[in-house]
């Protein structure tokens, strides 16, 4: 007598969910950048593609970064909590601008609803961009 047994598994994946041909998420955002008239606030303009929708779109001026809420830190550590104080969702984001010699900086980045932008971690710096901005 013989027994022939058929298993037969079916499982989820994210392969499933992600198409195949979806391309890797990038962004770009100028180095420096001013406000179109004294006295006005900058516009700061986040250009991203690829990834899968929607973004999130994140710029943390450098007094939070390197202190006050230290965010730096706090992303190194993968600890999230406070980065939706400063979590946009349209890539257009007005900024306080610094003096002609003396910038305000701010740190910005890009996450997908993938979660593919390392945003947090020690390598976070390779993701994030600092621009600076330069009043008139």
């Amino acid at each position: 007598m013989s027994l022939i047994i058929t298993l037969s598994f079916n499982t989820c994946s994210d392969a499933d969910e992600y198409p195949k041909n979806e391309k890797t998420l990038t962004y770009s955002v100028p180095d420096s950048i001013s406000p179109f008239s004294d006295g006005e606030l900058a516009i700061l303009v986040i250009t991203a593609s690829g990834g899968r929708l929607p973004y999130e779109f994140y710029v943390i001026p450098e007094t939070q970064w390197l202190s006050g809420d230290c965010m730096k830190d706090m992303l190194t550590g993968n600890d999230f909590s406070r980065l939706y104080l400063y979590m946009y969702t349209i890539p257009v984001v007005e900024v306080v601008p610094g003096t002609l010699t003396s910038p305000n900086y701010y740190w910005v980045s890009v996450q997908d609803a993938s979660e593919s932008g390392p945003v947090s971690g020690t390598n976070l710096l390779s993701w994030w961009q600092r621009v600076a901005v330069y009043g008139l």
